[in-house]
């Protein structure tokens, strides 16, 4: 499994302070690295599901839209009582926006190439045409 943001990049996009507030359990004034990575993670699987069906996932490297949508989906999943209205919000936009995404309604900047790379060593396999089939007339 491959996570899609960090601690760092939550940090800069929402403070530390709010970070702080959704981890700490236990009020001991820090941010709880089990915590937030069990969010990172499943915010990182939600994303996952909806990629798998149009691009190779997990990522082995996110662009930078996909690394905002992380943290959007796991600041809402730190949210586990009385989450604000903007932040359901930007969760259900962005869950709106990866589903655009997998029906092919919307690229990913930069996904392509990334997706691109990653495939050059991939097994592909091709065949002959189908000799029998309901639009095949044959001789017997």
């Amino acid at each position: 499994m491959s996570s899609y943001c960090t601690e760092q990049n939550l940090i800069d996009r929402l403070g530390e302070a709010e970070i702080r507030a959704l981890t700490d359990y236990e009020r001991v004034d820090w941010v709880s690295p089990d915590t937030l990575a069990r969010a990172i993670e499943a915010a990182s699987a939600e994303i996952d599901g909806y990629l798998s069906r149009r691009y190779g996932a997990p990522l082995a490297s996110a662009p930078d839209r996909i690394v905002d949508c992380a943290c959007i989906l796991t600041r809402c999943r730190l949210y586990t009582h009385d989450r604000p209205a903007d932040v359901a919000g930007d969760c259900d936009g962005e869950r709106q926006w990866l589903q655009r995404v997998a029906d092919g309604r919307l690229d990913v900047p930069g996904l392509d190439e990334i997706s691109t790379a990653q495939s050059a060593g991939s097994v592909q396999m091709s065949g002959d045409a189908r000799v029998f089939g309901r639009d095949n007339s044959s001789d017997f």
